[in-house]
């Protein structure tokens, strides 16, 4: 009595790419007291993370309440974040970076 047994594995491919940032106009102008929004969004597979700098350092979040932040999914492989920069005034002058990554 010969038998043939058939065996099915389904699999699955993920493509990874980098994180790219859509370009945005970033530049901005507050009255002293107001709040300055900056949004950065980026695609990757996986969805990336982004963190924020401030003059080449890293936005002190957790232990401020200088700053809020809020971060929307807006697919799989796409991010939303949003820094929020509470009452501005001098000592916030400066280049606010947005970083993607997705290690």
């Amino acid at each position: 009595n010969n038998s043939l047994a058939l065996s099915l594995r389904n699999v699955s491919i993920s493509v990874l790419f980098p994180p790219a940032i859509s370009p945005e106009v970033m530049d901005q102008t507050e009255n002293e007291g107001d709040t300055a929004s900056y949004i950065c969004r980026a695609t990757g597979q996986p969805a990336p993370t982004i963190s924020w700098y401030f003059i080449g350092a890293p936005v002190d979040i957790a232990n401020t309440m200088k700053y809020t932040l809020s971060v929307m999914s807006l697919s799989a492989t796409a991010v939303s974040s949003t820094l929020n920069i509470l009452s501005v005034g001098s000592s916030d002058v400066g280049t606010y970076t947005c970083n993607a990554t997705n290690v």
